[in-house]
């Protein structure tokens, strides 16, 4: 996080150096996240368990998508991945984000039952940053959309960078509480 505040090459050999790692780090972290699937999935699978038909689904499909998506010369995101990205994967996505709507309103109703105040002025700013989306917002105030935005780059960000703050250091205390075994009985039975 130094590297942001300032540019002293000690300081910026250093980011390389923890960016470099990190990137080694992720890249055994998915080899080793895809042959845990492979065992615990084929496993199931050999045994006939309960669910094994997902199981055989999933092991499929990750076999598909790192056939089809090996980099190729003219890179990874052209020919068949590209394909199965607009064809099957946005639609997905499409069809889950309009479920969720669904979701997002019966939360609501029971915020509404339980905090009315609270509840009501997120409903209140959920309205402004939806019409600052639309064009009729800047239709009823021209500065409706210039609002928008603020409120979500500073109040919005501030609450977000405190969550992913408190996520990150949540993750650390878990990895440090993990590596000094005062778990052992909860990770490795």
């Amino acid at each position: 996080m130094l590297s942001f505040f300032t540019s002293a090459p000690t300081i910026q050999g250093l980011t390389t150096l923890f960016i470099h790692t990190a990137m080694i780090i992720a890249a055994f972290a998915f080899l080793l996240g895809v042959l845990n699937i492979l065992l615990v999935h084929l496993g199931k699978i050999a045994r006939r368990e309960g669910g094994w038909g997902y199981s055989l689904a999933l092991v499929l499909v990750m076999l598909a998508v790192l056939v089809l998506g090996r980099p190729g010369t003219r890179g990874p995101m052209e020919g068949s991945v590209a394909w199965v990205l607009q064809n099957i994967q946005i639609p997905l996505e499409a069809a889950f984000l309009s479920l969720l709507i669904f979701f997002i309103i019966t939360a609501s109703q029971r915020a509404l039952r339980s905090r009315p105040r609270e509840a009501g002025f997120m409903l209140f700013v959920a309205a402004i940053v939806l019409l600052g989306q639309i064009p009729v917002g800047e239709k009823i105030l021209p500065q409706w959309p210039a609002f928008k935005d603020w409120l979500l780059a500073v109040p919005t960000m501030a609450g977000i960078r405190g969550l992913l703050l408190g996520v990150a250091l949540g993750t650390i205390a878990t990895g440090l509480r993990l590596l000094a075994l005062t778990d052992r009985e909860r990770y490795f039975k």
